[in-house]
């Protein structure tokens, strides 16, 4: 092996390690981002059963 190919598979493997880095901070953001989504859509089906929970309160009483 000469020195050219020893600074080109440095290189390249330099490369393959901040893709490797870069793929994981891009997981851990998407895994963040899915959580948050989840979350607020708990919190939307949580509001709506307590609406319609209310609705139907509403409804009875009036009857």
């Amino acid at each position: 092996m000469n020195s050219l190919t020893v600074m080109a598979s440095f290189g390249s493997y330099r490369t393959f390690k901040y893709q490797l880095q870069h793929n994981a901070k891009l997981r851990r953001k998407r895994q963040a981002f899915m959580r948050l989504i989840i979350s607020k859509e708990q919190c939307y089906q949580r509001m709506n059963e307590n609406i319609r929970a209310r609705q139907e309160r509403m409804w009875s009483a009036s009857s």
